[in-house]
């Protein structure tokens, strides 16, 4: 049997190593992580005995120092992700390693090419059982490589393929075998029972399989985007992805049971492992899943939590060492080890120990929310701890809800969706003001982790590391906090960021606690990049909008934002008579964007942010195309951006006639780019310090034109087809330009 002191420092130093091996994984060279590894090894062999029981948890913890070495050095190999993304046709050969079949029915299966490694291919999965673990691959695809992000709080793709090992994704329609030997029979038959049984339990929840399928299997395909999002902003995105709080749920009445009918020793372990067993078929075993049941199984027999820690680490690293850099794995590992460690120490303060083990797990997911960005305050920890104490009363009904709704009926599954509905309606109330916290970013992460670290010290059970590591701990927070303010007197008093929307406009401006927005790009631009940047900014709504004229690149991302209630005043030039709003908005409960008429003459102020249109005329409009957009002079501080929306030639000239132009520091070029904007004479009345130009990349128009960008040659140019997103930091005495990327 395995003892909990002998595991301790191993267990310890496994973490270390993968905390190592994730923050650093593409900075520090592999000799100083081998240097780490050597000398932490060293330690633990002439501290601690190396016979018996302690030899075979040594060993484990070499085995996993090694593995992790080699998993950090194949990261290193891979190199860098290209800054966005690139494509090239390859020829498949190789199997399948593994296989993900969702609950919207689209499959993706992890694919080991002899040439190019693993790749990730997915489909929409009409014939899921032709894609099987084992099978062998081939065929013509095109390989495309993940683009790095290119707005500001857009998930980073590329990193989360990293930490699997994966170096692309595959299009296409590649051939798959059917599985051959009996080991490959053996994997696809158990695939395709583990995902017949989980469709079966799932069709048992009704109009609730979404809910159930993203609480009780960490599968969120079905799961409205809002709610999703919901989630994410009240810091509950581990609520999503079955962790070892699920399985206490799921396993809590088992003991219970086992006992009551009096089952010995050696069956009822039997049964606990069969039921780990069934439940990791169900919830597709994932690194958190098998973590968690190896977990709950070692704690049922042996009563010894570290060395269950140690031995789940241990069997992830021989099935995959990616897995180790899995941010589930991770956030999961950190929760369990800070129970373990510090829910006594906690228990002792508050005398509660439900409570303490809650409080426990929420300090070791910690330092994950501040990478991510989340709203950190009194208030979120306590929906933090509430949502997790409901979820968990879902999972523990769960397993009967399903035997009683298979005996008696489908109601029989409310017992465990109505606790799953209280849940997400807390998380969707708190959502709407959850961007009102302070958000990580703004409190700085450094600092965060300096807290942490220190709080980690204090609360070490050992007085020895204690008094070594106090005083250093605390000289880090001084530091940090240092750091923290100097950061904050800093900052400039307004940004202006242009959004990279693809072939489209939208630009976010920040001043003085207010917020305005020029044009939203495309309806699917308006949810997938402008929506996550106002995330990432802790806007929940913006005050102001402008609508330069109602093409989709422009006014669909609008109108998206104005469904969701994230418009306040929209300003905007009348729409020509042939204009279909209700298309655009894309959804029947959306007939209209109630606007206020903007055209020369009139100006808008906000704070110290104040908007002067100059163009259209109201009493010249032609046809409410692209040389009717609004042309705005934005003054912010001491700095002026001209926005031109799509206007051409005819309109420059006639601004020039007007007289209504002059210098400028920043000047949004208009159209994209286009070769039959920006002329020669408007550039030289309007002399822009800097210019930035809003494209797609590879965008079927060629914008920016080589004459464009020619003219544009005695000025700095941005372009978000280069930059990804570009950022104006606006200060009182100067101007700094730069771009996402690069």
């Amino acid at each position: 049997m395995l003892t909990g002191r002998p595991a301790l420092l191993p267990a310890l130093f496994a973490l270390i190593s993968v905390y190592l091996s994730y923050a650093f994984r593409s900075r520090l060279p592999a000799a100083v992580l081998l240097s780490a590894f050597i000398a932490g090894s060293v330690y633990i062999f002439f501290r601690k005995r190396i016979f018996g029981k302690e030899c075979f948890i040594l060993v484990f913890s070499a085995f996993l120092q090694i593995c992790i070495l080699l998993m950090t050095a194949g990261c290193f190999y891979q190199g860098e992700y290209p800054v966005f993304g690139d494509t090239s046709d390859i020829t498949l050969d190789g199997y399948v390693r593994s296989v993900r079949y969702r609950t919207d029915g689209s499959v993706e299966a992890v694919i080991n090419d002899r040439t190019y490694g693993r790749l990730l291919f997915r489909t929409s999965g009409e014939d899921h059982t032709r894609i099987s673990s084992g099978s062998h691959v081939n065929g013509e695809c095109v390989l495309v490589l993940p683009s790095a992000p290119v707005n500001p709080g857009e998930f980073d793709y590329p990193s989360y393929l990293l930490r699997q090992g994966i170096r692309g994704t595959i299009a296409g329609e590649p051939f798959f075998s059917k599985p051959q030997g009996i080991l490959g029979i053996t994997v696809s038959g158990i695939s395709s029972f583990s995902y017949n049984v989980r469709s079966y339990v799932l069709s048992l929840f009704g109009d609730d399989r979404a809910l159930a399928s993203a609480v009780f299997m960490g599968d969120t395909s079905l799961l409205d985007d809002n709610d999703v999002r919901a989630v994410r902003l009240a810091g509950c995105s581990h609520l999503l992805a079955v962790s070892g709080t699920h399985f206490t749920g799921f396993l809590m009445l088992l003991p219970y049971a086992l006992k009551r009918f009096k089952i010995p020793k050696v069956p009822s372990r039997i049964l606990y492992a069969l039921f780990c067993i069934f439940l990791g078929l169900l919830t597709g075993w994932s690194p958190s899943v098998t973590r968690a049941a190896v977990m709950s199984f070692c704690a049922f027999c042996f009563r010894d939590r570290i060395s269950a820690m140690a031995l789940s680490v241990c069997l992830l690293t021989a099935a995959d060492p990616f897995s180790l850099l899995s941010t589930g794995f991770l956030m999961s590992f950190s929760s369990a080890l800070s129970m373990i460690f510090f829910a006594p120490v906690i228990e002792e303060k508050i005398k509660i120990r439900s409570l303490s083990y809650t409080l426990a797990a929420i300090f070791g997911m910690m330092p994950f929310w501040a990478d991510a960005g989340s709203y950190i305050s009194p208030s979120s920890v306590l929906i933090q701890m509430l949502s997790s104490f409901i979820a968990q009363i879902a999972c523990i009904f769960f397993t009967p809800s399903v035997i009683l709704a298979f005996l008696f009926g489908d109601f029989m599954t409310l017992i465990a969706v109505w606790p799953l509905k209280l849940m997400l309606s807390i998380l969707r109330a708190y959502s709407a003001v959850a961007m009102y916290s302070p958000n990580s970013r703004d409190m700085g992460i450094f600092l965060i982790v300096s807290v942490y670290i220190f709080m980690f010290i204090r609360m070490f059970p050992f007085p020895l590391m204690k008094r070594w590591l106090t005083v250093p701990a605390a000289l880090l927070l001084a530091l940090s906090v240092g750091t923290a303010f100097g950061s904050c007197i800093t900052r400039p008093e307004a940004e202006a960021v242009f959004i990279d929307v693809g072939q489209g406009d939208c630009c976010l401006i920040k001043s003085g606690g207010f917020s305005v927005l020029i044009d939203g790009g495309t309806y699917e631009a308006g949810r997938e990049n402008v929506s996550t940047v106002l995330d990432y900014y802790s806007i929940p709504y913006v005050d102001v909008a402008f609508l330069s004229h109602w093409d989709n690149d422009h006014a669909g991302g609008i109108a998206y934002l104005y469904q969701q209630g994230r418009i306040g005043r929209l300003f905007a030039p009348d729409p020509p008579d042939t204009f279909n709003i209700e298309e655009l908005c894309r959804a029947t409960s959306v007939n209209y964007l109630p606007y206020e008429p903007l055209y020369s003459g009139l100006t808008v102020t906000l704070d110290d942010i104040e908007f002067t249109c100059i163009s259209p005329d109201r009493e010249c409009l032609t046809d409410g195309g692209n040389e009717d957009s609004l042309v705005l002079y934005a003054r912010i501080c001491n700095t002026t951006i001209l926005f031109t929306g799509d206007i051409g030639t005819d309109t420059e000239e006639q601004l020039l006639r007007s007289s209504c132009l002059y210098d400028t520091d920043v000047l949004k070029v208009a159209h994209h780019g286009s070769r039959f904007s920006t002329c020669r004479s408007f550039l030289e009345a309007v002399d822009p310090e800097y210019s930035v130009i809003s494209a797609g990349r590879r965008n079927a128009y060629g914008h920016p034109a080589s004459e464009t960008l020619e003219r544009l040659s005695d000025f700095e140019v941005h372009c978000t087809a280069w930059e990804g997103a570009v950022f104006l930091d606006i200060y009182t005495d100067r101007l700094e330009v730069r771009g996402m990327v690069g």
